[in-house]
């Protein structure tokens, strides 16, 4: 397979991912950057195949030299997209306000715009100035390809990785479930990503044979696809309250008194209202039932229960399941069918906590129960 169809299959599936967002008539924040990211993919796939297509037919022109020059700024450009994408997910105060280093493509394009407008119109190619354009346009470029871009991406992937770790660990302080809200499936991102690097360069610098660049192409057009589909369909994740914002910035100095009667009202409001049974319960919809405030809620949870919010709530939810599973009444329920009475949003959710709790699936407390 040469390198024109080995690009040519994610070259199409990222166009149709930013033709699609594009024509939506639902565009959010995040969708937005999605955009822009497969549409920087779009450019530099295409702009790789115009540079292999007049390499392969000794074609050389001012078009096919600019797409050449164009090719690294806009590579320079993907890592900051990547990292903004992630950002874009997620509203942790820890990620507000990050500005991605887009100066960088931006000098870059300024460099080899300028030296691209002085080298095709320059007159005397053997002057000083000429040579000297010439040759700050080829080493610049060199250093942005072989320095500057991979460590661009080791910077802003280690500030992803970050990211998704402080969001995976933040989810159980404010909400009761994790489908939707956990993006698991940004670990294929990050993953997926490196990966995608490294085809990049093979194709770029013609390392791999033939038979190598099949899969290269077929994992290139998956990963785009897969992200594509992924990212389309995620909304952001919400961790603040918005109704409360002003509110939820209060640093709250708690007394053993305050902490006392707040967790006196934890407890009375999730057993009188069981509170526990609705499946998109957050941490401010428990503060405002108990007049509080979620940073007050989530510092006496985790000092004085020892607990997360979702281990908390997932406890009560568990207790009431247990009931439910030795029950006469619910003997015909399913599993499925006794995790949503209790709360939980989805079967594999449901088995997961009850395990955690008590060390045994449903299944297994049930038999264990009616023997």
């Amino acid at each position: 397979m040469t390198t024109l169809a080995t690009l040519l299959a994610p070259l199409i599936i990222a166009l149709l991912v930013v033709i699609f967002i594009g024509f939506s008539k639902i565009k959010t924040d995040s969708n937005k950057v999605l955009m822009w990211y497969f549409l920087l993919f779009s450019f530099t796939l295409f702009f790789m195949l115009i540079v292999s297509y007049s390499v392969k037919h000794n074609i050389q022109n001012k078009l096919i030299n600019l797409s050449s020059l164009l090719f690294y700024v806009v590579l320079l450009a993907i890592p900051s997209t990547f990292y903004l994408y992630v950002t874009s997910l997620s509203d942790i105060s820890e990620i507000k306000n990050k500005t991605p280093h887009y100066y960088i493509p931006t000098a870059l394009l300024v460099i080899n715009c300028l030296a691209f407008v002085y080298l095709s119109y320059g007159n005397d190619t053997n002057s000083f100035i000429f040579t000297t354009a010439e040759n700050v346009m080829n080493y610049t470029n060199f250093i942005a390809l072989l320095f500057i871009y991979p460590l661009l991406n080791i910077f802003y992937i280690y500030k992803s990785i970050s990211i998704y770790l402080k969001h995976k660990k933040e989810i159980n302080n404010v909400f009761s479930y994790n489908e939707g809200i956990n993006l698991k499936w940004m670990q294929h991102y990050i993953i997926g990503y490196v990966f995608f690097i490294i085809c990049v360069y093979s194709i770029q610098l013609d390392i791999f044979s033939t038979n190598i660049k099949i899969p290269i192409s077929i994992f290139m057009t998956i990963y785009l696809a897969y992200i594509g589909y992924k990212g389309i369909n995620q909304l952001k994740i919400t961790f603040s309250d918005n109704d409360n914002q002003e509110e939820e910035s209060i640093i709250i100095e708690s007394t053993n008194s305050t902490n006392k009667i707040l967790k006196q009202d934890i407890i009375a409001i999730m057993e009188q209202e069981s509170l526990y049974l609705k499946t998109d319960l957050t941490i401010h919809q428990l503060s405002k039932k108990v007049n509080s405030n979620s940073k007050s809620v989530s510092y006496l949870l985790n000092n004085e229960f020892n607990k997360n919010f979702v281990t908390f709530v997932n406890e009560y939810r568990i207790q009431k399941a247990k009931l439910l599973l030795t029950n006469p009444e619910f003997k015909n329920y399913t599993i499925e069918a006794i995790s949503q009475e209790v709360g939980f949003n989805s079967k594999s959710a449901f088995n997961r906590a009850f395990k955690q709790i008590t060390k045994v699936t449903p299944s297994q407390y049930k038999s264990k129960k009616d023997s």
